[in-house]
């Protein structure tokens, strides 16, 4: 329903229409959130996954990772 509101309520091109879809982009997993679409077992693994010290070092892991 989101992309559905998105595509008919904002405009296609331009500044606004950036900045309309990224607030919809940015309010899609709130909407999930809110709906109770993941249950807390995968909540908990998405925080995991998205801190910030795992992603510093899958980052590091990409770059100290040998080149073939």
């Amino acid at each position: 329903m989101l992309v559905v509101a998105g595509e008919v309520l904002l405009p296609t091109s331009g500044a606004a229409a950036l900045a309309g879809r990224m607030g919809f982009w940015l309010a899609y997993p709130l909407l999930l959130y809110a709906t109770g679409f993941l249950n807390d077992e995968e909540r908990r693994a998405a925080g995991r996954l998205l801190s910030p010290s795992t992603v510093m070092a899958g980052l590091r892991s990409l770059r100290d990772a040998p080149r073939g």
